[in-house]
């Protein structure tokens, strides 16, 4: 399942965000939250929430979720102000952009893509004549 937000699209199965079709670089950590934001996106997701959920069994700094959620907005375009991830002060922060749902096209081979037939190659026989089991 794809998240398309304008001109972005984030692809959890993959791993990858893109604008306008290119990749965003992103870092782990802040691609995992913006993962939890869009799933979640009907709620606000508590803080303790998301820390368990980014660092499980490790105990970090809340600055931690802070640099996360800076390096998320970064990278989907938002300007800090809320635009797609907003903050509810003391609960969380939510994804408040509006979000389409596109179900993901398995990747095709590289040959395939190119409009290349697939072609069977016979293996070649033995030096000494005998077939190969």
């Amino acid at each position: 399942m794809l998240y398309r937000f304008g001109a972005y699209e984030l692809d959890p199965q993959a791993g990858e965000l893109r604008r306008d079709g290119e990749p965003v670089e992103m870092q782990p950590k802040p691609f995992e939250l913006l993962c939890t934001l869009l799933r979640e996106r009907h709620r606000v997701v508590s803080h303790d929430e998301l820390l368990s959920e980014l660092w499980p069994d490790t105990i970090v700094a809340p600055s931690s979720l802070t640099k996360a959620v800076s390096l998320a907005r970064r990278a989907s375009g938002d300007t800090g102000r809320g635009e797609r991830i907003r903050s509810h002060s003391k609960r969380g922060y939510r994804f408040s952009g509006d979000v389409a749902m596109v179900d993901a096209l398995p990747p095709r081979p590289a040959a395939q893509a190119a409009g290349v037939a697939d072609v069977a190659v016979p293996a070649p026989a033995p030096a000494d004549g005998r077939p190969f089991v």
